[in-house]
């Protein structure tokens, strides 16, 4: 049976996890795990373990804006 994430077709699915994976995998020094919530303020409030925070407002999004001509 194939791992339901796997199912799901992502577009790199191996770069996706199982959440019974990451606790078996938690404490072991070549894995680094990467937060990212919708809420950025979340992370200080508690996350992940040794998990780098990955703010999608600064890191994923250019910061290039646009408006309208006058």
């Amino acid at each position: 049976m194939p791992d339901p994430i796997e199912a799901r077709g992502y577009a790199h699915p191996e770069a996706l996890v199982s959440t019974e994976w990451v606790a078996r995998n938690l404490n072991d020094p070549s894995v680094r795990l990467v937060e990212s919530d919708e809420d950025v303020l979340l992370y200080d409030v508690g996350h992940i373990p040794g998990a780098a925070r990955l703010d999608w407002h600064t890191d994923l999004q250019a910061p290039l804006s646009r408006d309208y001509l006058d």
